[in-house]
Order: C-alpha cells, then sequence, then structure tokens
C-alpha cells in the first residue's frame, strides 16, 4: 500500500513541481460519482476543460489495487491537473472486481459504458472527443492494454495511446507462479476457480484469453510500457514479453525500464520517470492537436 501512495503522490508532486500549478483554478467543469450501471462500483469522475474550441482530447485513469481494491479517488488531483495544465478532458473510473465476482470481461464492459458516457456526458456540453489515452497502474494498467488492444476497434472513443505501468501483461508468465497468492487471483480474472502454482498450465487457454499479450496487432494503438527490474508483484518478465510481440508485428510502442525499481515504477524521480511524462505529453499532443 505505501508503493501505491508514493507512487500516486509522485505523480502529483511532479506535475505540481514542473508545471507551478497552484491550487484549484476556474476553467473546468467537475463532474463527481456519474453512474454509468447499477452497481454502485460503476461510477467516473469527469472533468471537462472551458474552452472556446469545443474538439478537445481526453485522458482516462484506470486505478490498481490487484482487480480486488482501489478507487477512483487516488486519481482526482492527477486527472483535474490534467484538465487544469492542459486543457485536456480527465476522467478517473471505478469498475467492478473480484468482490462482485466480476472478471475480465465485465471490467473490460465497464471501460466501455464509462467511455460511452463520457462521450455523451461532453456531447450534452458541447465538446467533441477526438480521441482518448487510457492510463493505468498495475491492474489498471492491464485493463488498459486489454481494453485497448482487445476492443479498440468498438470503442465508443478512439483510442490514441496507452500507458501502461508496472501492468500484467501475459498472464501464463510461469514467473507468475512463483508467488502462491498469485495463482488464484489471476484464475478468478479469467473466470475460473482453483487455480495453483501446479497446476495453472491446466488453464491456459482461459489465462491467455485475459492476457494482452494475446490481442497483439500490428494495428493495436501505441503504448508506452514501463516497468521495474526489480517488480516483486509483476514480473518484469511481463514487459519483456509484450515488447517483443509488440517488436515483431511492428506495433509502435516505447518500453522504458527502470533499472532497480520495485511495483512503484514512479515513485521516484529518474531519467525514466522524466521519459515517461514527457511521452504521454507528446503522444497528447500529437492526438489532440494542441
Amino acid at each position: 500500500m505505501q508503493q501505491i501512495i508514493a507512487f500516486f503522490m509522485a505523480i502529483i508532486a511532479f506535475l505540481l513541481n514542473l508545471f507551478g500549478l497552484g491550487p484549484k483554478t476556474p476553467g473546468v467543469t467537475v463532474y463527481k460519482d456519474l453512474a454509468y450501471g447499477s452497481s454502485n462500483s460503476q461510477k467516473l469522475d469527469l472533468y471537462l476543460p472551458e474552452r472556446d474550441n469545443k474538439e478537445i482530447g481526453l485522458i482516462v485513469y484506470i486505478h490498481g489495487g490487484a482487480w480486488q481494491s482501489g478507487d477512483k479517488k487516488e486519481l482526482t488531483e492527477t486527472a483535474k491537473s490534467v484538465t487544469q495544465n492542459y486543457g485536456y478532458a480527465a476522467a478517473s473510473i471505478n469498475y467492478r472486481m473480484l468482490g462482485e465476482k466480476a472478471t475480465y470481461v465485465e471490467m473490460l464492459e465497464d471501460i466501455q459504458a464509462a467511455l460511452a458516457l463520457i462521450g455523451q456526458k461532453a456531447q450534452e456540453d458541447g465538446y467533441t472527443i477526438r480521441s482518448c489515452g487510457l492510463i493505468g497502474y498495475s491492474a489498471g494498467a492491464h485493463l488498459s492494454l486489454l481494453y485497448a488492444y482487445k476492443n479498440h476497434a468498438v470503442s465508443p472513443i478512439s483510442i490514441a495511446y496507452v500507458g501502461s505501468l508496472a501492468g500484467p501483461t501475459d498472464l501464463t508468465d510461469p514467473n507468475f507462479y512463483q508467488n502462491e497468492g498469485l495463482a488464484p487471483l489471476l484464475g478468478n480474472l479469467a473466470g475460473v476457480s482453483g487455480v495453483t502454482v501446479e497446476n495453472w498450465q491446466d488453464y491456459k487457454q482461459e489465462l491467455l484469453a485475459a492476457s494482452p499479450v494475446s490481442y497483439v496487432a500490428a494495428d493495436v494503438p501505441k503504448a508506452v510500457l514501463c516497468h521495474g527490474t526489480a517488480d516483486s508483484i509483476v514480473p518484469y518478465t511481463n514487459a519483456q514479453i509484450l515488447d517483443a510481440k509488440l517488436t515483431a508485428v511492428g506495433a509502435p510502442h516505447l518500453f522504458i525500464t527502470f533499472e532497480g525499481a520495485d511495483h512503484g515504477v514512479l515513485a521516484e524521480d529518474t531519467p525514466s520517470s522524466d521519459l515517461y511524462y514527457q511521452t504521454i505529453i507528446q503522444w497528447s499532443n500529437e492526438a489532440f492537436g494542441y
């Protein structure tokens, strides 16, 4: 938990220090707890910029927490700062998790429904969203990649890029199964019970169906992959596997290695952190036109 808190505080601190952001400024329309489904988990916070040009870009943040904990409020300040400083729309979303018996299927459905509601709400306020970036940490990075790779052709809002921070990419990576506690968790995510470190290979088909690497193609949205070489939760090999597959098909991406970093990849200011932030800014400018 301390790593996760440090991770999010680092994002906020970086933006505040680098761009001189102060207290809340005018020019942002805030919608809290917009419901996109009947579950209490199916809610999002949306920040719309008040600007004359009504064609805008969007960044969507998806929280981590091993698909069983975490909350959109962890990214409230980050999302709001992006809208204040850049004039992009920003959203932080909650989604159904394992405690509600949700699998990756329902989680992707929630992202789809959330994007549809964001587009509708923006249109009601007179805005057109050109495209969006999906940024997630850990479990949220897994869902960001999986949605972008599997569902980009049917997304209500075009996916311009993905930012993956310590995201699981291949649930059949043997290095996952050095940790007994992860096996049933990954099985539940994939919709199967009884997965252990001894029998996980019996469920390869289901685990692959829940893995972003299974949907790699030349036309998937570009991604920036950030991963620490000392990640004790999601093996560094996961990022290497995805990087190799993307390279093999010629899909545009950037793989940023955080030497010696554990799961909280952005917890410290490093050249790798700077490269990540610079990439997100550049890709957003290119995709959104401002």
